[in-house]
């Protein structure tokens, strides 16, 4: 479900969907909503819109269109303040890909750091993006970490986290961390994205190619596993196989707000 409010009200709301959720023995949340919902008008309504927050999955393909940058219910006229899609394979009749594409193109434009200061450096509030020699990134689709596809979209963002906080800088010991809260790790010369674990699996050194101090945009950085092997890309495939440092574990860094 979708509840917006004040939070104090939304408290109100959701005590008594728990208090009249209880039918036959089991909880049925919808069931609450609604007794909650006729028995107190005055404190919660239904969005029959659609405007404040739609729901995708079999809607005909004319309620939204995408205009001037905006998406746009059509059956009010405004423009559609949450819209929740159900997945690349769901039967909706959405470009929603395409739009969101569209949407977030601008935030690829400049690399530039999250919270991490005018030096466009790497820290854990900075959005990162790891180039492999093929020009595609680093992406994570659970169980596997790939390198796939030239784009900067969201399987490809890392948050590179350095122990202690701070500013990460080379022959420093990193945690990366996937869009979906999940840890690089090796074992073997596999490279996984499984677990939340921050375990000496997940730890990796990351070591600049020129230089020392700061990782920073631009540089080239070669990444070692507890495993004294660095992380390499051959096509698509990502392993951790040998201790050498060429082109093929080179990845060059790219961070964006």
């Amino acid at each position: 479900g979708f509840f917006m409010g004040p939070a104090k009200y939304l408290v109100e709301f959701l005590e008594c969907v728990k208090s009249k959720g209880s039918s036959g023995g089991q909880f049925d949340d919808q069931r609450g909503a609604n007794l909650c919902m006729l028995e107190s008008p005055g404190l919660v309504t239904v969005d029959y819109t659609g405007t404040i927050v739609i729901d995708l999955y079999g809607m005909p393909q004319h309620v939204l269109s995408f205009v001037d940058g905006k998406v746009v219910n059509n059956l009010a006229n405004v423009t559609q303040c949450f819209a929740h899609t159900n997945g690349k394979m769901a039967p909706q009749p959405f470009f929603w890909w395409g739009w969101a594409k569209q949407l977030t193109a601008k935030l690829g434009e400049r690399d530039r750091p999250l919270g991490g200061g005018a030096d466009h450096c790497v820290s854990k509030h900075a959005v990162a993006f790891l180039r492999a020699h093929t020009g595609a990134y680093l992406d994570a689709e659970w169980p596997r970490a790939q390198a796939r596809w030239s784009d900067k979209g969201e399987r490809q963002q890392w948050a590179i986290e350095r122990e202690g906080g701070g500013n990460v800088r080379s022959g420093d010991t990193v945690l990366l961390k996937d869009w979906s809260g999940e840890f690089l790790d090796v074992e073997g010369t596999e490279v996984r994205t499984r677990w939340s674990d921050r375990g000496h699996l997940q730890r990796f050194v990351i070591e600049k190619e020129l230089g020392h101090g700061k990782v920073c945009a631009g540089d080239a950085v070669f990444l070692r596993a507890h495993t004294g092997n660095y992380l390499e890309v051959e096509g698509s495939e990502v392993r951790a196989k040998e201790q050498n440092k060429t082109s093929l574990q080179r990845f060059v860094v790219s961070v964006q707000e």
